[in-house]
């Protein structure tokens, strides 16, 4: 878990230096930074949409599964 940590908080700094210290063109994106890449200013398109519904039925699914197969 910590390399994870560390591994985020790595592009998180790269984004800080290459966006606002280097004022580089092209840098590192940081999606977890929410005044830049705010989710709800975002169009989510139709083929998301259709993919994320299947996704919360099959992961429903398998909790389900899941939580029966083990009683």
């Amino acid at each position: 878990m910590a390399d994870i940590y560390d591994e985020l908080e790595e592009v998180k700094n790269r984004y800080e230096i290459e966006k606002y210290d280097e004022l580089r063109e092209e840098y590192q994106i940081d999606l977890s930074y929410l005044k830049c890449y705010n989710t709800n200013k975002m169009e989510i398109n139709d083929w998301f949409k259709k993919f994320w519904k299947i996704f919360q039925k099959v992961i429903l699914e398998a909790m389900v599964y899941n939580t029966n197969k083990k009683r």
